[in-house]
């Protein structure tokens, strides 16, 4: 993160407000399939790494999970991205603390499904210090990311391999 401040005022909220993430759900828009721009020409054995370092790719990939209602794994995922290069250890307690209100804790605007242990290892790591260490959703990242790779990325993949013919 170059800017802490301009990171901070994109992050920085009350619990009741939604995070200003760069890939935000319509949250208040009725649900809408996927544009004609979700097709693509990506192989089907395209790596999950390959399709999420692309903008555009990720772009698509987001539109189709939306569309899948299941967006919410990708944006904690690119928002543990943002989180883990936070310099700033008063900034990332912050941070962590609205990942988890949103994200990780059952009653979340867009809960991840995790294993309850990953949930215990974080819920004690994050009470046990005053400070918030950049491995601390580690588990759940690697968890969401498996997810991800197995379960939507094959049909994703799959959806611009029929659109293209």
């Amino acid at each position: 993160v170059k800017d802490i401040h301009s990171f901070v005022s994109r992050h920085a909220t009350h619990r009741d407000k939604p995070l200003p993430l760069e890939y935000k759900p319509a949250v208040s828009q009725p649900f809408k399939p996927p544009p004609p721009a979700v097709k693509h020409n990506l192989p089907c054995d395209t790596p999950l790494q390959d399709v999420l370092n692309n903008k555009q790719t990720c772009d698509m990939f987001h539109v189709y999970l939306k569309s899948e209602l299941n967006v919410e794994l990708l944006d904690f995922w690119l928002f543990v991205q943002d989180f883990k290069k936070i310099p700033s250890d008063e900034i990332r307690k912050n941070v962590a603390t609205q990942i988890y209100t949103r994200y990780i804790d059952r009653d979340g605007d867009q809960a991840i499904n995790i294993d309850p242990y990953i949930l215990k290892t974080i819920v004690e790591r994050m009470e046990g210090g005053e400070k918030a260490p950049t491995d601390l959703f580690d588990e759940a990242e690697a968890h969401v990311f498996e997810t991800m790779m197995l379960d939507p990325l094959p049909r994703f993949l799959a959806l611009g391999q029929r659109a293209g013919r």
